[in-house]
């Protein structure tokens, strides 16, 4: 599915168990232990009815995402019409740099209900900002 570059990622979640992640993550080096305001946005296509949505992960860090208890769920999958439907997700989240200087994004599906659906993401675009406020 093609939206704004040559290919979108696809993601294939096959949700036997009923509660079942996929995210990609991506590392950034920053300025070590300093606090940063983060805005992740990308468009997102779905097809899920909105009765029945999964669950957006969307979340910043200083450490890599381990599993299920690391994740941020912010937002549903609900599609605004039939079939794919692009929409663009905005959020802006506080994190904190490690030692190291490194901050982990991640950003992925977690299914709520057993099934298979497929979803598509193109556009990243994350911006880092320092935070003064403390």
């Amino acid at each position: 599915m093609i939206k704004g570059g040559k290919s979108a990622m696809a993601f294939n979640l096959d949700n036997v168990a009923g509660q079942a992640n996929i995210w990609l993550e991506k590392t950034f080096s920053l300025e070590p232990n300093q606090s940063y305001n983060a805005q992740i946005i990308y468009d997102f296509a779905s097809a899920d009815p909105g009765a029945a949505p999964w669950q957006l992960i969307t979340g910043a860090a200083p450490a890599q995402f381990g599993g299920s208890g690391d994740l941020v769920y912010q937002g549903g999958t609900a599609s605004s019409g039939d079939g794919f439907q692009w929409q663009e997700k905005s959020y802006e989240i506080k994190v904190r740099a490690n030692a190291d200087g490194n901050v982990y994004i991640a950003i992925g599906i977690r299914g709520n209900s057993p099934g298979q659906r497929h979803y598509f993401l193109d556009n990243v675009r994350i911006t880092f900002n320092r935070d003064t406020s403390s």
